[in-house]
């Protein structure tokens, strides 16, 4: 996703993505707030609402492993398909 914005984005969107790979990778709890990484990551994603799609989507996903049963996992992963059908976002359906 990151690499389709990257190619179609204007410049300035490109410039902000370059060296940025690792901040929509990281855990959401993990970015560090001495380094500005979630300022960095809120400016990144301001920019592009598919990628922001796509930011949140991943970190939704995780829902899916915390859940206690198979069946409540097989509900949360179908109701994530079902959000990432909807997102409008053409690498996520």
């Amino acid at each position: 996703m990151r690499r389709a914005v990257f190619a179609q984005g204007p410049r300035e969107v490109k410039d902000a993505l370059r060296g940025n790979r690792k901040l929509l990778l990281k855990n959401e709890s993990s970015l560090s707030d001495d380094r500005g990484e979630k300022a960095r990551l809120d400016r990144l994603l301001a920019m592009n609402t598919p990628l922001t799609t796509a930011y949140i989507l991943k970190e939704s996903l995780k829902q899916v492993w915390e859940r206690k049963t198979l069946e409540e996992g097989k509900a949360c992963l179908d109701g994530w398909i079902a959000q990432a059908r909807a997102s409008g976002v053409r690498s996520l359906m």
